[in-house]
């Protein structure tokens, strides 16, 4: 299935995410989306991203 929504992040957003989810002093969530974000980022598709976060 070909991916819907292509994400491009910066080299400061992508720091910015690592920095996030290192740290993990945040909501959950929050940490979930910043790992689907950097997921995305390096062309994983959406099913690898939903393995690799275990969601169905």
């Amino acid at each position: 299935m070909p991916k819907i929504y292509h994400v491009d992040l910066t080299s400061k957003q992508r720091k910015d995410l690592k920095k996030l989810v290192r740290y993990g002093r945040t909501k959950a969530q929050v940490i979930t989306n910043a790992h689907i974000l950097l997921k995305a980022d390096e062309d994983k598709t959406d099913e690898e991203i939903a393995a690799l976060q275990y969601v169905d």
